[in-house]
C-alpha cells in the first residue's frame, strides 16, 4: 500500500503480478508477519515450526558496520564497498547511482516509474519539476502501453519497450543515448571501465 501511495498508483500490473505471487508463497510457505506477531502475543496459535523460528529470530544478531566519518563521501565509498562484497551492483545500476544527481539518472527514474515516485526533480522550481513530472508520464506511456497482459503473446498490440518493470538500466541507457550525454555520467562510465557513449 506504501508503494502505491508513493509511486502514485503508477505500478506495472507484471509487478502486482510478481507481488501478489510472492505473498501468497510466503503465506503458505513460511507465514505473514501478521501471523508471526499474533504468535508472539499468543503462543498457544503458533505451530510448532513457527515457535522454532521466533526462538531463532531472537537469537542471532545483525551484524552492522559502524561508519566512523560522517562525510557524504565517506558513507557513499561505504555503501558501495559493502555492496559489492555479497552480491557485485549490476554496472549500470553503479553508473546510475554514482550519478544520480545528473539530468541524465533524474531523467531515467523519473520515466521508470512514470513521473511519479522519489523526486529526485525536488529542486527545480515549480514549472519545470511539473514539465519533468509531465514528460516523465508521457514518455513511460509511449514505451510501456499497452502493458503485456499474458504469456504466451496472442497480439501484436505490445509496448514498444517491452516489460515496465525493472527497466532502470534500460532507459537509463536510452536517456544517455538519446541525449548524447558528455557529462558525469560519461565520466562515471569511464572510471567504472564501462563503454561511454
Amino acid at each position: 500500500m506504501a508503494s502505491q501511495a508513493y509511486f502514485g498508483g503508477n505500478i506495472p500490473e507484471d509487478q502486482r503480478k510478481i507481488a501478489k505471487r510472492t505473498r501468497d508463497l510466503i503465506k503458505k510457505h513460511i507465514g505473514s508477519y501478521s501471523d508471526y506477531a499474533e504468535a508472539r502475543k499468543n503462543p498457544a496459535v503458533a505451530s510448532d515450526q513457527m515457535q522454532d523460528r521466533l526462538t531463532n529470530l531472537g537469537s542471532n544478531a545483525i551484524i552492522a558496520q559502524w561508519v566512523p566519518k560522517t562525510d557524504k563521501k565517506s558513507a557513499e565509498d561505504s555503501f558501495f564497498k559493502i555492496n559489492q562484497a555479497a552480491t557485485p551492483i549490476d554496472a549500470t545500476e553503479r553508473r546510475i547511482l554514482k550519478a544520480r544527481r545528473s539530468p541524465s539518472a533524474i531523467a531515467a527514474r523519473t520515466i521508470t516509474h512514470g513521473g511519479t515516485g522519489h523526486r529526485y526533480w525536488i529542486s527545480f522550481d515549480k514549472p519545470k519539476r511539473e514539465l519533468i513530472e509531465q514528460l516523465g508520464r508521457e514518455i513511460y506511456h509511449a514505451l510501456y502501453d499497452p502493458p503485456i497482459s499474458s504469456t504466451p503473446l496472442t497480439t501484436l498490440d505490445v509496448p514498444v519497450a517491452g516489460r515496465g518493470y525493472n527497466a532502470l538500466p534500460f532507459i537509463f541507457d536510452l536517456v544517455n543515448l538519446e541525449g548524447s550525454v558528455r557529462s558525469r555520467d560519461r565520466e562515471a562510465a569511464v572510471g567504472l571501465g564501462a563503454r561511454p557513449h
